[in-house]
This record gives structure tokens, sequence and C-alpha cells, in this order.
């Protein structure tokens, strides 16, 4: 195996550690998939506990919406509906925007295509169909680099340039994390100023 190959690479979830008699909430770990335009950083620890609270928010917020246009509809005198038309329809096209929202997925990945020369923050929801979140140009990476969590842990993260604003792309073991920050560094920062 040769420093890119990363074909059969897989980072092993770390256990769930006890801290101060709180058990963590998030695993971590990561697998890196090859394709023919690149490479994918994929998340294969839990998801998120502020990720999975923000959508049932919205998802109760969205069902409450739903609740509030078809009580209107019921409930209004038939002479009023010719009125209240705009707002029972607005009220219906905000709850399933907030629905869709909702039930978009926890599973993300982030694909680093070579050939685009770009970083796509992708998420699949729960039916298997994938959403692409967010795209970033090579051009607007400033650099790669590992934020350690603990003794032998880190999340691997990306700086915009003039920018304070990063990506969390990974979490795992840092010897993991290391060999993903360099490939990334190279096929991101490297090869995009020659």
């Amino acid at each position: 195996m040769n420093m890119t190959d990363f074909s059969t690479y897989r980072a092993a979830p770390l256990v769930p550690a006890l801290t101060g008699g709180l058990r963590k909430l998030r695993q971590t770990g990561f697998v890196i998939e090859e394709t023919y335009w690149g490479y994918s950083v994929v998340d294969t620890g839990s998801p998120r506990v502020s990720l999975v609270l923000t959508q049932l928010l919205v998802m109760c917020v969205g069902a409450m919406c739903a609740a509030s246009a078809v009580a209107q509809l019921m409930l209004s005198p038939i002479e009023d509906i010719l009125f209240r038309s705009p707002l029972i329809a607005g009220c219906f096209a905000f709850a399933l925007l907030l629905m869709w929202f909702a039930t978009r997925g926890l599973s993300s990945r982030f694909e680093v295509d070579t050939n685009l020369s770009e970083l796509r923050e992708v998420i699949r929801n729960r039916t298997g169909r994938f959403t692409i979140r967010a795209r970033h140009g090579f051009d607007a990476t400033g650099s790669v680099y590992i934020e350690r969590t603990g003794v032998s842990t880190g999340q691997l993260c990306l700086r915009f340039r003039n920018s304070t604003g990063r990506l969390l792309i990974a979490t795992g073991c840092t010897a993991d994390l290391e060999r993903v920050r360099d490939r990334m560094g190279r096929d991101m920062i490297v090869n995009n100023r020659s």
C-alpha cells in the first residue's frame, strides 16, 4: 500500500468513553470511499445530538403548522374560506418546507472531487438519496488541520481562505486523521496553487 492508496482504508470507530460519569453521546469514525472522480470522507459515527434535536424541533413545528392549516380549513365558515385560502395555503407550504428539512437525513459525507476541483458537503436521507448541501471550490481552501479533542482523538477541520469559517470533516483517531489531512492538503491546496 503506497501513500495515496486509500481504497481499502477504514478508520475504526472509537468506543464511547466515560467522561466524568457521563457517557459521550457521539461515536466517532470515518471511512474513505474511492471513486473515479476523487474520494469521499464518510462519517460512520452516530449523528450529532444537536442535529437530531434540531430536526425533531423542526418536525414538531411543521406538524403544528399543518394541523393549524387543517383546523382553519375545517373550522372556518364556508363564506370565509375564499378570504382565508392564502393563509391556509401558506401554512401548508410552510409545513411542507419544514417537514422536508426535518427528513433530509442525518448521515453526512464530504466528497473531494479532483476533476471539478471542489469539495461537496452531502447529506444522505433515510431512503438513501443524496442531497448536496454546499459546494466549495479548492481555491477557497485556506488550510486543512486537526484539532485535538483528547489524548489520541481529534477533529479534521478545513478553514476557508481569508475567513474564520471552518468545516468539520471527520472525527476519530489522530493517526488516521493525519493521513487524510495530508491527502486533502495535497489535493486541495498544493495542486490548486500549481
